[in-house]
């Protein structure tokens, strides 16, 4: 079926892939629904002074921001200084020119995946 498929038509090959995405985005919010735990503490501890002996330790865990910090300043601590002072200077410009460039790699990105997948998917 998909070898008589023809994408001359550019509204046709723009609906096709918009529907392989929502196809794709359906089957992977189906794995995230059914791999996802059950249960997620989404508050830190607060014993409000009481001792620590009156949680059960097997029930703490940290929250998931507590999680991204640790990795943040552990391992990407010098990709997060770069960043920081590249983005962060206070002139305007250098916030723009780093968007740009980012914005400039998705759109030149995203095209060649479009072009990949129109030939991909000739008739």
């Amino acid at each position: 079926m998909i070898n008589e498929i023809r994408l001359d038509n550019p509204i046709q090959a723009v609906f096709y892939i918009v529907i392989n995405f929502a196809i794709l985005l359906v089957v992977l919010g189906a794995f995230y629904i059914l791999l996802k735990p059950g249960s997620r503490r989404k508050t830190s501890i607060y014993l409000s002074g009481e001792g620590e002996e009156v949680i059960s330790f097997k029930s703490i865990t940290p929250s998931t921001l507590n999680l991204y910090w640790f990795f943040i300043k552990r391992f990407a601590k010098k990709i997060y200084e770069h960043l920081v002072n590249t983005i962060h200077t206070g002139n305007l410009m250098d916030w723009v020119e780093f968007m740009v460039s980012w914005y400039g790699l998705l759109i030149i990105a995203s095209i060649l995946t479009t072009i990949i997948y129109m030939f991909m998917y000739k008739g």
